[in-house]
């Protein structure tokens, strides 16, 4: 898909779902999709047909860690096709990521969001139970690094 392409879809997608000021997502696009954040990019020159898709499922309980990583890697093999979408763990911040490249033949606004709102459901799914067949007790994600500790390399 090229440059032209991808901006027209995300001109589209803010027609249709009453956000202003689209040109400022034709870089890159940060959304926040019934409270999980996304961000998404055109593939580049390397993938001119692909809409890069990164979604923030959130942080895993250091005590969980292991556990946790075990299934996504599971997920990984046996939920995706080879070079879709892929769990990671976010380097600077250990956040659980879901990314990817997303073919753009034929995808349009009302496509895109709601790839959007299912990997939002799927994101809160994880929250709630970590994809471990048995959820741990109710206790919140404790992160590797607080606000206050994490500083943007940027």
């Amino acid at each position: 898909m090229s440059h032209f392409s991808y901006r027209q879809l995300m001109d589209d997608f803010c027609t249709r779902y009453g956000l202003e000021n689209a040109s400022r997502l034709y870089d890159q696009a940060a959304l926040k999709i019934n409270g999980v954040e996304f961000f998404l990019a055109h593939g580049g020159d390397g993938n001119e047909d692909g809409l890069v898709v990164c979604c923030k499922y959130g942080v895993a309980p250091v005590a969980l860690l292991p556990m946790v990583m075990a299934r996504l890697l599971e997920a990984n093999l046996k939920l995706f096709a080879p070079g879709g979408m892929r769990f990671g763990l976010s380097p600077l911040r250990h956040e659980i990521l879901l990314t990817g490249v997303v073919p753009m033949a034929g995808l349009h606004a009302e496509a895109l969001m709601d790839m959007l709102r299912h990997f939002a459901e799927d994101a809160h799914a994880w929250r709630t139970s970590y994809f471990l067949l048995s959820p741990p007790e109710d206790r919140p994600a404790e992160p590797f690094l607080t606000d206050e500790e994490y500083e943007d390399p940027a």
